[in-house]
């Protein structure tokens, strides 16, 4: 399995790469891990604090989280059903069934 440069990049980051090792062994390191977790051949509380983080950061980049609200996430869907550039007309409809109801 091959790992994207954003993968790499969030574990080369200052806030995770460590004195001792290499980012690729890092790297590797964290694909192991993950893969051991996820198969059930480990569990998180067997990995170090280090490790932890490693395979929480090769989570978040190998599987991004949606933060757009439900508005944001209803624009997008209908910018992109009208082909991305809708006309005044089209963007006020979209405003109005987009927009948040009130409490």
């Amino acid at each position: 399995m091959r790992f994207s440069a954003a993968v790499t990049a969030v574990l080369l980051s200052p806030a995770l790469l460590g004195n001792a090792w290499t980012g690729a062994d890092r790297t590797e390191q964290a694909r192991s891990n993950y893969e051991e977790l996820m198969n059930g051949h480990k569990q998180l509380h067997q990995l170090t604090p280090q490790e932890q983080a490693d395979v929480l950061a090769l989570d978040n980049a190998l599987h991004p989280r949606d933060t757009r609200t439900r508005s944001q996430r209803c624009v997008d869907e209908e910018f992109k059903r009208v082909g991305g550039s809708p006309s005044n007309l089209e963007r006020r409809v979209i405003d109005m069934k987009c927009r948040e109801p009130w409490d």
